[in-house]
């Protein structure tokens, strides 16, 4: 993810190469892009978070997952608003891992 494709890339290029990450276990790829992303001062739509999000939940980081979810709810533009998809994602999260914080912030718990 350089600047060399700058010129085609947009937020649903961004959305593929996140989910892609979340897909192969590699959350911090998808981090890596999101803050690339927002360092230069580019739009990160809720798909993209929801990609984001789904990373987060197939790697047990339910409060990570949260705090993105979270973000979005306070977006100003309404298309940027969690939509039903991003909800059902962090739910499906929730499930999955009967999850529950403890005071060290880590994810306890097992797959239901």
């Amino acid at each position: 993810w350089d600047s060399s494709n700058d010129s085609i890339r947009d937020g649903h290029h961004a959305c593929i190469m996140v989910d892609c990450s979340a897909r192969c276990g590699k959350i911090s790829v998808g981090e890596e892009i999101i803050e690339r992303l927002t360092t230069s001062g580019k739009h990160v739509n809720v798909e993209t978070k929801t990609a984001l999000i789904k990373g987060y939940v197939h790697s047990g980081e339910i409060a990570k997952a949260e705090k993105v979810f979270l973000s979005t709810c306070e977006c100003k533009a309404k298309s940027d608003l969690p939509n039903i998809r991003t909800l059902n994602t962090l739910l499906r999260g929730c499930l999955w891992s009967s999850a529950s914080i403890g005071k060290n912030k880590v994810v306890t718990g097992g797959v239901v």
